[in-house]
């Protein structure tokens, strides 16, 4: 709350401090801390960041339990929206290597399934994630190959 109260304009301290809420799962206060961003800032990298950080979070939890759907797509490997729900599940229980894994396979089997999802997912988490995280490069260099292959 001292962020809030002594700074209400440090966008970057509290687009930091509701992606701190959401690594403690508190997804409701972070969202709170948000809706107190002046509009014109609503774009700033560090609230959209935070934003996305909400959304993977609340997309994460819905997913659940990650046995049907590791077993959907160990039975059908084309299964696009399984492997896109285990994925986004994956990262939430910080398992992203293996979520982006996931996504590039998505991408080698059919680049273009539903509106390109499985690449701007990928993008999603890249935003998430730092630029310089060894998983980060990584994955963008799987994805590139992909992309340009």
């Amino acid at each position: 709350g001292q962020v809030v109260s002594h700074a209400p304009d440090n966008i970057y301290g509290l687009g930091g401090l509701a992606r701190a809420l959401v690594g403690m799962g508190e997804l409701d206060q972070a969202s709170e801390i948000l809706a107190q961003v002046p509009e014109d800032q609503a774009d700033h990298p560090d609230v959209a960041a935070a934003q996305v950080a909400i959304e993977l979070a609340r997309q994460s939890a819905a997913v659940g339990d990650l046995s049907p759907l590791e077993a959907a797509v160990a039975a059908d490997p084309k299964n696009h929206q399984a492997r896109l729900d285990l994925a986004v599940g994956l990262f939430g229980a910080d398992r992203r290597e293996e979520a982006i894994d996931h996504l590039v396979e998505s991408m080698k089997i059919d680049r273009t399934w539903n509106e390109d999802a499985a690449r701007q997912q990928l993008i999603q988490f890249f935003d998430m994630m730092s630029p310089t995280d060894e998983v980060t490069i990584s994955g963008r260099r799987k994805m590139s190959a992909v992309l340009f292959s």
